[in-house]
């Protein structure tokens, strides 16, 4: 079944090529993960000799208020701000003064914070694990820590990795996985099923699972990747199960998958301690991005913030 949506996709004048886009900001994955509630691509700076700066918008609920952010799993744009360079902006912000947040996430350099700045936003640096493509094969083995390779033989002399684009399965171990660290999931199922399919049918994506001999999954993922990038998007495990290593399994197998396509690999997260010394061990450097929030009328900011809190206490991404 073909997905539906009434979302017209990224026009060449609001964006480059989509094949040159991060998937994230790609129209076939924007209609995926914002699916009925649409999404509009807002033109925040333009100029007639470089590429337009341009925010995937996606309108959200909260209670009596609505708000616009960035769509779900996209933690940064790709454009940076020149300075110097030729841009006029449109006016956006002055134009949605009734807006409640706005979200946006950004390269961290100079040119981006002054631009934050401008716009009246706060910011903070935030981070994410990558690895590249290496230079040889072997290298990425080397670049594992010692303990982590002793994890995934143990694992792979048990389990076996296989593709299985269920996304039932992967939703049911993403959601136990997110309860058992006090995260909110933060969508639902129906979401999960269309970003499969949406991946599948385009081939640029899927969910691999590590099952042992019983046929029992102790842990899933779902990888997507673009012309450059593979990411680590989604990922869970069966904590009824005894682990045996099944997660960090699928981390080493899909980042193979990923070099044999000459893409690097990004693990899409890190924030939080135990996560991120994972994704450390398994040969990650952290990349550092900006993450940027505007609140209008400016006391929302500590009712929306409050709420979350007691909505994921231990959600970093939150707040």
């Amino acid at each position: 079944m073909k997905l539906q949506t009434d979302s017209p996709p990224v026009s060449d004048t609001d964006a480059l090529r989509e094949e040159r886009l991060p998937v994230f900001q790609q129209s076939w994955w924007l209609n995926a993960v914002c699916g009925v509630q649409g999404w509009q691509a807002c033109t925040l700076l333009e100029s007639d000799r470089t590429a337009p700066l341009v925010w995937p918008v996606f309108r959200k609920k909260f209670g009596p208020f609505q708000y616009l952010t960035l769509p779900l799993f996209t933690q940064k744009l790709s454009w940076e701000w020149n300075p110097a360079a030729d841009y006029r902006y449109t006016g956006f912000f002055e134009q949605n003064p009734r807006a409640v947040m706005l979200r946006l996430g950004l390269p961290d350099t100079y040119g981006n914070r002054q631009l934050l700045e401008q716009w009246g936003f706060e910011w903070q640096k935030a981070f994410t694990y990558q690895a590249l493509v290496p230079t040889h094969p072997e290298d990425a083995w080397k670049r594992i820590s010692p303990t982590a390779r002793a994890r995934i033989r143990k694992a792979a002399s048990k389990l076996t990795v296989r593709l299985d684009n269920n996304s039932d399965k992967l939703y049911q171990l993403v959601s136990k996985s997110h309860h058992r660290h006090g995260i909110g999931t933060g969508f639902k199922a129906a979401t999960c099923a269309r970003i499969v399919q949406a991946c599948t049918e385009r081939n640029q994506g899927g969910i691999y699972t590590a099952e042992d001999a019983k046929g029992r999954v102790h842990a899933a993922a779902l990888v997507v990747w673009d012309r450059q990038w593979m990411y680590y998007l989604l990922a869970g495990m069966d904590e009824n199960i005894a682990q045996t290593g099944g997660a960090r399994l699928l981390i080493w197998h899909t980042m193979q998958l990923a070099f044999s396509k000459n893409l690097s690999y990004d693990f899409h997260g890190g924030m939080a301690p135990s996560i991120g010394s994972v994704y450390a061990s398994m040969g990650g450097s952290p990349s550092y991005y900006l993450r940027a929030t505007r609140y209008r009328p400016a006391f929302l900011k500590k009712l929306i913030t409050t709420a979350k809190r007691l909505y994921a206490p231990n959600d970093r991404l939150f707040h």
